[in-house]
């Protein structure tokens, strides 16, 4: 995969920049999402980082909404997969690896009672390249580790990446807690 030289340097200053935050960082930042309630179970999401952007939250019909955009828990499992995968391929564009992620798919496991909430979150992630099985180690821990979502569901719930290199499964990571 060809990737233009200007944005190799964007990408590598922003993960050279995240490299030398100190920990802790002593500048926390702050992210709002202003959400404006529409109808019913329809919201309008403007992050004020990005005014420019407006998302539709909402349910399905038979759970009593109006069917005008994805509901929060499919915004949530996707935030939780476009973080790490933003990671992997920032990561993998500042170090000028030969691969390319050609798919990425989220499950969450989770209790639909009162008081239930997710076990388990698995991450599959299908590469393709030239990378060995420790390069690419090497590069999922990286990817982990500069993920924000990853990092704090990490604490309370069980986040698994299944690897896959070339069509086959290579390797199964596991972070957090043990399902209950």
């Amino acid at each position: 995969m060809a990737i233009d030289s200007a944005l190799v340097d964007i990408v590598r200053k922003g993960v050279d920049a995240r490299a030398n935050v100190p920990s802790p960082d002593p500048f926390p930042r702050v992210l709002r999402v202003e959400i404006e309630p529409i109808e019913h179970l329809t919201y309008r999401v403007r992050p004020t980082a990005e005014p420019h952007f407006e998302l539709y939250v909402d349910e399905p019909k038979d759970r009593g909404g109006n069917d005008k955009g994805p509901s929060p828990i499919t915004y949530f499992l996707t935030g939780v997969a476009t973080c790490l995968l933003n990671q992997f391929i920032r990561l993998a564009i500042s170090r000028e690896l030969p691969i390319s992620v050609s798919s990425m798919t989220v499950k969450g496991v989770f209790e639909r009672t009162i008081g239930g909430g997710f076990k388990e979150i698995v991450n599959e992630l299908h590469i393709e390249g030239d990378i060995t099985l420790e390069g690419l180690d090497e590069l999922a821990t990286d990817a982990e580790g500069y993920c924000y979502i990853h990092n704090t569901l990490s604490k309370a719930v069980r986040m698994t990446t299944e690897l896959y290199l070339n069509g086959d499964h290579v390797a199964t990571r596991v972070a957090g807690p043990e399902p209950k």
